[in-house]
């Protein structure tokens, strides 16, 4: 059984490709797309990581020298150019269902998922932080933090 793993290092020292290959290696398991989370912090590292699993997959079913490092590199050496050309078909075909993606992005998918279950309302909105309305969003809570009317001296303090 292949457990859950994080993978912390610094800019240019491989995490894009170990991501990649323990991606194809749970494919290679059995594990379905859907079942797998690969997250990061920016869409840009997503992006890189998705990109980088598809690259790996085809090079893999069309040469039959990088599907033999491939396969040895995911633990699995038997595997052949089919092999791989099969979970390359079986990741196309749940696109709609993958989870590559940002932290972000995922925390939000659960909270719309389980809005009521988590305290939230239904209705919530993202903002983005560089935008208009984030920043009248928190002129709105710097005015109602220093406004006498909604909080006493002592909060306001604190």
């Amino acid at each position: 059984m292949i457990g859950h793993e994080a993978i912390s290092a610094s800019a240019g020292s491989g995490k894009t490709f170990q991501l990649a290959h323990r991606y194809i290696r749970l494919l290679a398991n059995d594990v379905k797309p859907d079942r797998i989370v690969a997250l990061t912090f920016s869409r840009k590292a997503a992006a890189e990581i998705f990109d980088s699993i598809v690259r790996y997959l085809i090079e893999a079913s069309i040469s039959p020298g990088k599907a033999i490092e491939t396969g040895e590199r995911i633990g699995k050496p038997s595997f052949t150019q089919n092999d791989f050309l099969r979970l390359l078909r079986e990741l196309m075909d749940s696109l709609h269902r993958l989870h590559v993606g940002t932290l972000d992005s995922f925390t939000i998918g659960v909270i719309r998922a389980f809005p009521m279950e988590l305290g939230i309302p239904p209705d919530f909105r993202v903002v983005d932080s560089d935008g208009a309305q984030a920043k009248s969003t928190r002129q709105e809570v710097l005015e109602r933090i220093f406004d006498n009317r909604y909080v006493d001296r002592a909060s306001q303090g604190e």
